[in-house]
């Protein structure tokens, strides 16, 4: 059994939790005090109608209106048409120009995406702040431009600026996400809970024994060093800087590490 919950978009729902054994006899105690659910799926689509004992009508067997089935368009269909004319002209020989990040961004900013929940946990960086002071509102990083950091680095593996990626969208495979699906999986070993990207990377404390190490090689090989700061991981890479460089290493070595784990106790 899985239990999910509505986020602050209604038409999306989030996995809390699974059963396991803090739910106790669920199949005795939960199971028969839920309520069944009526679902028409004539159009194709599931479609929820009410409580599975209401009388049915003639109206649960209509099929919904087209401007109801209409899907929004995603964002890979409108990179992609954005990018059909340049390759229709390269394969007929043609000039073309490839499309500009702001000229694809544009178009997916219409079809009213908002931004990812995880990104709003992100603070502003200084110069955000200081580009942000005569506006009245609150400064908000620019996405728009922390995007490109990561697409335009010339001078790192794809590999590394994967990982940036990955943490900056909260998208990476973190044992906070393997324990929802197995409740005995995603454990930290030191501390015996669900370990989140940021208890991986920084807030456990083996991790941090690390980074002391880390960050003492660093002192003393570079005059001007400064420790990781994790809030500004999104804009590592906005320029070449040899101590951002010596630092994604680590965070890549941390990051293996604790996959080697994570895969070892699925028994891979």
């Amino acid at each position: 059994m899985h239990y999910y919950e509505y986020d602050s978009d209604p038409t999306y729902i989030e996995h809390i939790s699974s059963s396991n054994d803090s739910w106790g006899d669920w199949e005795n105690d939960i199971l028969p005090s839920l309520k069944p659910l009526n679902v028409s799926c004539i159009s194709g689509f599931p479609r929820l109608i009410g409580w599975a004992e209401c009388t049915s009508s003639p109206n649960h067997f209509l099929i919904p209106s087209r401007t109801s089935l209409k899907r929004p368009r995603t964002i890979e269909v409108s990179i992609a048409s954005g990018c059909y004319t340049s390759i229709g002209c390269k394969l007929s020989g043609n000039k073309y120009h490839k499309p500009t990040f702001n000229s694809l961004f544009k178009k997916i900013r219409k079809l009213g995406f908002k931004t990812l929940n995880a990104l709003e946990k992100w603070p502003p960086s200084e110069e955000e702040i200081e580009a942000h002071k005569d506006k009245d509102s609150d400064p908000t990083p620019n996405w728009a431009v922390r995007m490109k950091y990561n697409t335009n680095c010339t001078f790192l593996d794809p590999k590394y600026r994967q990982l940036i990626y990955y943490v900056t969208t909260n998208t990476i495979i973190d044992g906070l996400r393997l324990h929802k699906s197995n409740p005995n999986l995603g454990l930290c070993p030191f501390c015996n809970i669900p370990a989140s990207s940021k208890h991986m990377f920084i807030e456990c404390p083996k991790s941090k024994e690390v980074w002391d190490i880390i960050d003492q090689l660093g002192n003393s090989h570079w005059g001007d060093y400064t420790a990781l700061n994790y809030d500004f991981i999104p804009i590592m890479l906005k320029e070449y800087d040899p101590i951002k460089l010596y630092q994604i290493s680590a965070l890549w070595a941390i990051w293996t590490t604790w996959c080697s784990f994570f895969h070892r106790s699925l028994g891979q």
